[in-house]
């Protein structure tokens, strides 16, 4: 029994493995539609958005199969839980990312010469950066670098406020463009939000490797 056990956590976590993909490229390819206002880039992502949401009721199904089968204790039942809570928080990014597609779509149809715009290159590197680490501590098991993940997210944090104080000012400075500059600042929430569900993801593995929750305490 144990064996099977096993297989069925090794196929649930390539399942997991393949929808954080999925996530990444919807996150990427949502900012690349933002940048070239490329309408039906946007749209992919958004439609891709309800593929992702079957992934996750097909994982969420067979965690629940699995702890019908085999009542799973301690670490084992750990493992679940953490596999279910990442799967959430895998859905909730492809959700940011479908916000950030829909930013895009109402920028792509703006035809006037945007006076200054928003560059979101650095932010996207560090956190698409930060999920692939979420992600790769998870799958080694590795404590270390879920830390180092959890303690970059103030970086993160930084970049959203000075991208709030700086389109404040330019929403005062070029009205006329108020509706870009506030598309820009739910993608910059969306990028930090979902550098935030990166340390949820990182915070799981730890209370599956050691049983501790960690996301009320001071590192």
């Amino acid at each position: 029994m144990r064996e099977h056990f096993t297989m069925e956590i090794d196929s649930l976590q390539k399942l997991l493995l393949e929808m954080s993909v999925s996530a990444g490229v919807s996150i990427v390819k949502a900012l690349d539609a933002m940048r070239e206002k490329d309408a039906e880039a946007a749209k992919d992502v958004i439609e891709n958005d309800s593929g992702i949401d079957l992934m996750e009721v097909k994982i969420e199904e067979e965690c629940l199969k699995i702890i019908a089968l085999y009542q799973p204790v301690a670490k084992d039942l750990r493992t679940i839980v953490a596999v279910l809570k990442i799967n959430a928080e895998l859905e909730r990014i492809a959700d940011f990312a479908s916000t950030i597609a829909r930013r895009a779509l109402d920028i792509s149809g703006i035809e006037e010469k945007i006076a200054e715009e928003i560059d979101f290159a650095e932010m996207l590197k560090l956190v698409y950066a930060n999920f692939q680490k979420a992600m790769g501590s998870f799958i080694e098991r590795d404590c270390i670098a879920a830390l180092n993940v959890i303690r970059a997210d103030d970086e993160v944090d930084k970049m959203h406020r000075e991208n709030f104080a700086k389109i404040t000012n330019l929403i005062i400075k070029y009205p006329n463009f108020t509706s870009y500059y506030l598309d820009c600042l739910s993608v910059s929430k969306s990028l930090e939000r979902i550098c935030d569900i990166s340390t949820n993801i990182s915070e799981n593995l730890i209370y599956l490797e050691q049983g501790k929750i960690i996301r009320h305490s001071h590192l």
